[in-house]
C-alpha cells in the first residue's frame, strides 16, 4: 500500500476498521486505509516554522501528549 508518505510506525485505533495511526516525518496522523487520506493528529512544527522549531511530542501506553 502507498501511504504517499513515509511512516516509521503504525498502530490500530480501536473501532476504526478503515483508519490507523501513523507515525510519520513531521507528526503522527490517522490513515484512512480506503481512501489514503492522511488528517493530522498532531504535527512536530507548524508549518510555518520549519524543523529547527521541534516541538517534542512523548507517547506512553498509546497516549500522546506535547510538551
Amino acid at each position: 500500500m502507498d501511504t504517499g508518505m513515509a511512516v516509521g510506525v503504525t498502530a490500530d485505533i480501536e473501532g476504526g476498521h478503515d483508519l490507523i495511526l501513523t507515525g510519520a516525518k513531521d507528526g503522527i496522523t490517522k490513515f484512512n486505509l480506503e481512501t489514503g487520506e492522511h488528517k493530522y493528529v498532531t504535527k512536530l512544527w507548524a508549518e510555518d516554522e520549519g524543523p529547527e522549531k521541534v516541538r517534542r511530542s512523548v507517547t506512553k501506553s498509546g497516549w500522546l501528549t506535547q510538551h
